[in-house]
């Protein structure tokens, strides 16, 4: 259900093609909040690819992935905060990812930046422990804090759009 030519044009991902060590995969930029591009992390596109996510590693950074949210130069007032680059795709501008279920000191600080801030994990227990102790550690920060638990899908890409729709409209328009 995401559109090629918007993740292409708004998120910056690129294909990569069949030649190397991250061959078939998605590259994906991580921006800082002024939009430069300040590291990367891979996603699968094949089947037979045991590992999913493929990130930079510290010498290939400027600035280590896991201490900003990914899609954070896109926000404005509130963010959706989302495990994985697909899932902040889903919701578009505002949703922003940790880039796995576990956070960083230096994301939650990041996140409690924002007045408005909806945790919205995938489904799976271990997730949505991990995403209520991130709305217990930001709710002691100056503004609104929300626990979103999705009803209609595992994660945000295969939640219905309705709910999607209910999310953007409810905290980003």
């Amino acid at each position: 259900g995401l559109d090629p030519a918007t993740i292409a044009t708004v998120w910056g991902v690129r294909g990569i093609g069949p030649v190397g060590r991250l061959k078939w995969r998605l590259w994906i930029p991580i921006y800082d909040v002024t939009g430069r591009v300040i590291s990367w992390t891979t996603r699968s596109i094949g089947k037979d690819n045991p590992v999913r996510y493929w990130a930079a590693t510290a010498d290939e950074e400027i600035i280590p992935h896991k201490s900003v949210l990914y899609g954070a130069h896109l926000a404005m007032h509130c963010i959706v905060i989302f495990e994985g680059p697909v899932d902040a795709w889903s919701i578009g501008p505002g949703g922003v990812a940790t880039c796995g279920v576990g956070y960083t000191a230096a994301q939650r600080a990041a996140a409690s930046r924002y007045p408005v801030r909806v945790v919205c994990f995938d489904a799976e227990p271990d997730a949505q422990q991990r995403a209520e102790a991130l709305c217990t550690d930001l709710s002691v920060m100056p503004g609104e804090t929300v626990l979103w638990r999705l009803e209609s899908g595992k994660d945000a890409n295969t939640a219905s759009r309705e709910e999607i729709s209910e999310i953007r409209h409810k905290y980003l328009v």
